[in-house]
């Protein structure tokens, strides 16, 4: 079988402190038979996943995708097999193989989003005034880019409750890899394989209570419920100006993480660390990156409460992202409220969109059809026929949502129907 060599990350030199791989002993060990000991012999020292060694045997059937990638995959092959290996280890083997492929196009931006974007490659015509191939990202050194790829790497750990992340652990918790054991990622690997004391009832009660307050703020469209909820956030936070919702998710994930042995408390800071990336409070920045849709039902995984409260965020998200392209319009702002919309039609349908979607000025008709095409229509190219879909999608998710989360279905019934009127009358 023709497995990844991971060596594209040996042609150019990464920058220090970053991909530092401890030194093993001169005489290579061979292959165990033994699983658990067979997991840590693959990663030879490196949770990140990206030099591999090669195996004669899968001894783990999670593995399975990741021993179907051929030599010298290009990133489109690396994107499909991650797309049909969800909640397996083999996520993580895959991201780690582009995080690989991403190390030796740091002098290239246009040739890194290739591996940070599961978009497919665009046509042959030419853009006029386009955006810096990062901007999506909010960056603009591609070396900033490397810490995203490597959090999605660690992420692929948690992709499922039966994912051995043991041998992953075990690494980061080595001094040698300290910068990942503090992020919330590594917290949670570290937290699964922890003898940790589970969190209160105060850290698990402070996401649900938080989750209802960040509904009731996208549910809110009426001067009469804004000003409720000011009043509310104002009694919450003690002072004015406070980003409430931030502060309670940053608490939340704290006191969660280490005790993320139990299946149920590590969906649920997966889930506040996701929600944290969407509203820019992440610690492990840049909080950006096409796979926070990815991460909540990676989280959903994890329980029924862990599903719930995914559900509910990934409305808020749909809600807050098109309430935002919508005040967006014609400002500078805009270009912030596409890249959020690009993110989250592109989990719906990537193949849908190619990359210029990321690098368009303005929302113009070729960026407003494939989007309508993503989200499941009608086409459209005007901004009319555009907000008619997204509305209509937003519904749909509040719908979907209500299902797993009755005890939400009130305020999700006033998004669903507020959208739907929001539709029809565009």
């Amino acid at each position: 079988m023709m497995l990844w060599p991971l060596m594209l990350a040996c042609t150019q030199k990464t920058p220090p402190g970053l991909g530092l791989i401890p030194s093993g002993n001169a005489i290579e060990a061979p292959e165990p038979n033994d699983p658990g000991q067979w997991r840590r012999w693959l990663l030879a020292g490196d949770p990140l996943a990206r030099r591999l060694k090669r195996t004669a045997v899968v001894q783990d059937a999670g593995y399975a995708a990741w021993a179907g990638l051929p030599r010298d995959a290009r990133p489109d092959a690396v994107w499909f097999l991650e797309a049909g290996a969800a909640g397996t280890a083999s996520v993580a083997l895959l991201r780690g193989a582009r995080l690989a492929g991403a190390e030796t196009a740091l002098d290239d931006p246009v040739s890194l989003t290739r591996w940070m974007l599961p978009l497919s490659e665009p046509g042959p015509g030419v853009l006029e005034s386009p955006r810096p191939p990062l901007a999506w990202l909010g960056i603009e050194r591609a070396d900033a880019a490397l810490p995203v790829l490597e959090r999605g790497v660690l992420l692929g750990w948690l992709g499922a409750p039966d994912i051995d992340t043991l041998a992953a652990a075990t690494l980061v918790g080595e001094d040698a890899w300290a910068r990942l054991a503090t992020t919330p990622a590594g917290m949670l690997i570290l937290g699964r394989n922890g003898a940790g004391e589970a969190p209160s009832e105060t850290a698990r009660s402070v996401l649900v209570d938080v989750t209802t307050f960040a509904l009731e703020e996208a549910a809110a469209d009426s001067a009469k419920e804004h000003e409720a909820l000011k009043t509310r956030r104002l009694a919450l936070a003690g002072t004015e100006g406070e980003d409430v919702v931030g502060t309670r998710l940053e608490r939340a994930l704290s006191e969660l993480a280490p005790a993320a042995r139990d299946d149920t408390v590590a969906g649920m800071a997966l889930v506040a660390h996701a929600a944290l990336r969407w509203r820019g409070r992440c610690p492990d920045v840049p909080c950006g990156g096409f796979d926070r849709m990815d991460q909540l039902r990676a989280a959903a995984r994890f329980g029924p409460e862990p599903a719930r409260l995914a559900a509910v965020w990934r409305t808020i998200a749909w809600k807050g992202a098109v309430d935002e392209l919508w005040a967006a319009w014609e400002r500078p702002q805009v270009l912030r409220a596409m890249d959020r919309i690009v993110e989250l039609a592109a989990d719906a349908a990537p193949r849908e969109l190619d990359r210029t979607m990321v690098l368009r000025p303005a929302p113009d008709a070729a960026w407003i059809l494939p989007v309508t095409r993503a989200v499941g229509g009608p086409e459209a190219t005007s901004k009319e026929g555009l907000f008619r879909a997204l509305y209509t999608r937003v519904a749909l998710e509040a719908r979907a949502a209500a299902v797993v989360a009755p005890a939400e279905a009130k305020a999700l019934g006033r998004i669903e129907r507020r959208a739907l009127r929001s539709q029809s009358a565009r």
